[in-house]
């Protein structure tokens, strides 16, 4: 694969990322039965605890330091873009640097085809 390939491949997950996240967001801060949640909420719960240790490292806190600012109402963005040298589109591809990672030890331990690989990171 090229870099270039790699790139719109990158940017192809990361906005499949983002589009998750926000109609996640919006669906849940809409809601008005006794499930629905505040956006941030919402938005926090599609990260899985794998990404949260990703999050932390890439963010420079702890697990523990970083759920004790998503209980508090923190969205990943906002701790991210609070931290010097640190942004949300940065932990946005850290995030999604470390789900290839994953697909790519997959495909080497035989647990997932490349056709497989492929087609979970057009989305």
């Amino acid at each position: 694969m090229t870099a270039t390939s790699r790139q719109r491949v990158l940017i192809g997950v990361a906005i499949i990322a983002v589009v998750a996240a926000i109609v996640i967001a919006v669906l849940s801060s809409t809601g008005s039965g006794p499930h629905s949640q505040p956006a941030t909420v919402a938005a926090n719960r599609a990260v899985v605890p794998g990404d949260l240790s990703v999050a932390a490292a890439y963010i420079g806190l702890s697990r523990r330091q970083l759920r004790a600012d998503l209980r508090a109402g923190k969205t990943l963005a906002a701790v991210a873009d609070a931290r010097s040298g640190r942004s949300a589109a940065g932990l946005l591809e850290a995030l999604v640097a470390s789900k290839r990672k994953q697909l790519e030890a997959a495909v080497r331990a035989g647990r997932l085809s490349k056709q497989q690989q492929s087609a979970r990171l057009a989305g």
